[in-house]
């Protein structure tokens, strides 16, 4: 029982993280969703054409995060077990590491490119909505290269806890003990992230 080995003990805590929670997934939902409608569809927003296409992908970013970090932890923290299997165990730990790094990168992207459209003006104003998409397609591209063998690895050789606040969720679906592929999986990457 999660609960009483690992979980949140008192009623009100729980509660209180539970609505906590709800309110980041609504939030969520509904802001990056105005973001998103806002540029696409009624380019509301008057920036850079590049600027609006790296505003695009963070809430992109922010969106999977959501659905795929928070949105089951969630459900746990309710449940007071794991209920969404194990593949999802796995991947919502990498999709933590994936979208923080990405985010990082992406308002780095946003922060440069700010800077050079600043700086020169008259060569920026040719840029177009494609060179934005490259820009952050070549940082998922990084992204991804880096997280899933990270996935893969931690999927067919190591067995772990699924980690998130002060909670230990459960998620142990293989036997072996810790090894290489853990230090390298679990506490290279963490390490990087900080």
């Amino acid at each position: 029982d999660n609960k009483t080995l690992y979980g949140i003990k008192d009623d009100a805590e729980r509660s209180l993280l539970i609505l906590w929670n709800f309110t980041v997934i609504m939030l969520s939902l509904i802001g990056d969703s105005i973001i998103l409608i806002a540029t696409i569809k009624y380019k509301a927003i008057k920036l850079h054409k590049v600027i609006i296409t790296v505003m695009q992908h963070m809430a992109v970013c922010d969106l999977i995060q959501t659905v795929f970090r928070v949105f089951p932890v969630t459900l746990a923290i309710i449940s007071d077990r794991w209920i969404v299997g194990e593949l999802l165990c796995h991947v919502e730990e990498n999709v933590s590491w994936a979208c923080a790094l990405l985010t990082s990168f992406l308002t780095c992207a946003m922060t440069t490119l700010k800077l050079i459209i600043v700086k020169y003006p008259l060569r920026s104003g040719a840029w177009s909505t494609l060179l934005g998409h490259k820009i952050c397609a070549a940082l998922w591209l990084l992204v991804l290269c880096w997280c899933t063998p990270l996935l893969v690895v931690r999927l067919l050789y190591t067995g772990d806890t699924l980690h998130f606040s002060y909670i230990n969720y459960s998620c142990v679906y293989d036997c072996l003990p810790p090894s290489v592929p853990t230090w390298l999986t679990w506490y290279l990457p963490t390490a990087t992230l900080r």
